[in-house]
């Protein structure tokens, strides 16, 4: 019952993202972005993803010096949730994930958000390709 629930909330969450996509595309909907605390949206996605967390550990880190993230919070959610649905699939179950916000030491007025999994990361060939390079307070070769 559990499995069948989290494909439940998996489907809805891809035909809301469709929907949301086509309206937006469509010009039938506008972003209206606003400032957002990266707590508020890490707290958001973990409880989208509630039943697909069930028996996964999860640490979430924020900077004190964080600032708000200028973002249209219902696409940014969006966004977020996907990948740590990713992170999910490509993570083995007993390794945690790692959810991290903080300012861009890179780029200033920045905030970067990270989601670090224990996966495999991108095959070699990938990897050795100019064009990839790690990056994140932690270098992986995921998906950044």
């Amino acid at each position: 019952l559990l499995t069948l629930a989290r494909e439940r909330d998996r489907l809805a969450r891809r035909v809301d993202n469709l929907l949301t996509l086509a309206r937006l595309e469509a010009k039938v909907a506008r972003p209206h972005p606003e400032a957002v605390p990266a707590g508020s949206l890490w707290r958001q996605t973990r409880e989208a993803l509630e039943l697909a967390l069930v028996g996964r550990s999860v640490e979430t880190h924020v900077d004190p010096d964080c600032p708000e993230i200028l973002v249209e919070p219902t696409l940014a959610l969006e966004l977020l949730v996907n990948l740590v649905e990713n992170a999910l699939r490509a993570s083995p179950a007993d390794r945690p994930l790692e959810l991290w916000a903080g300012a861009d030491p890179e780029i200033a007025d920045t905030v970067r958000l990270e989601v670090q999994d224990r996966g495999p990361g991108l095959p070699s060939p990938i990897r050795q390709s100019p064009e990839v390079r790690p990056t994140g307070r932690k270098p992986c070769w995921g998906i950044h």
